[in-house]
């Protein structure tokens, strides 16, 4: 019986350390400022607010099965968690999951380049729930449109952040918010 409490703890802290190592280069108290945020109004939904320059600060912590923390864009505040390979943000109305993915188009990594000695994170969205109903989001009413073929990126490289959110909307243009932040 002990040999069983004692590997089931062992499993338990292993799959901690390779959740959480995989996203360790986030963790930590992040600030800075949007350095670009377009978007459309008339795509519908409620686009992050903040011009340009506006404060941005982001706090991740380990925790259990991965990181948590919170988004402060603009005047927006988001709660955020990075479980396994999915990422979610929740705020007052809704909450959005992505997961991980590999394979970005060529033009989300033409609008975000990389360099060869930053570590990439990119999530693809996945879903949208309403907080106080469970039911699935609506475009144009809770999210705008292109939003479902959307991609949240992040680049990490020594102290430096930088956030993207990225989709096209379908009339032509891209939304395009990105901010860049230190520890």
């Amino acid at each position: 019986m002990k040999k069983i409490a004692v590997l089931s703890l062992l499993v338990s802290s292993f799959a901690f350390a390779a959740t959480t190592g995989k996203y360790n280069s986030l963790e930590g108290n992040w600030s800075g400022k949007i350095t670009k945020n377009f978007k459309m109004s008339s795509a519908g939904g409620k686009p992050t607010a903040g011009d340009t320059g506006a404060p941005a600060a982001i706090k991740l912590a380990p925790k259990a099965d991965g990181l948590e923390g919170t988004s402060t864009t603009g005047t927006d505040s988001e709660k955020w968690v990075i479980n396994g390979d999915t990422y979610t943000w929740t705020d007052a109305e809704m909450s959005v999951s992505s997961k991980a993915t590999t394979k970005l188009p060529a033009w989300v990594q033409a609008e975000v380049p990389a360099a060869a000695d930053e570590q990439v994170f990119a999530f693809k969205f996945d879903s949208c729930v309403i907080t106080k109903t469970s039911k699935p989001c609506e475009v144009k009413t809770h999210i705008p449109e292109g939003l479902t073929d959307g991609y949240w990126l992040f680049k990490v490289k020594g102290n430096k952040l930088t956030t993207a959110v990225l989709y096209k909307y379908p009339t032509g243009g891209i939304r395009h918010l990105s901010e860049e932040l230190t520890k």
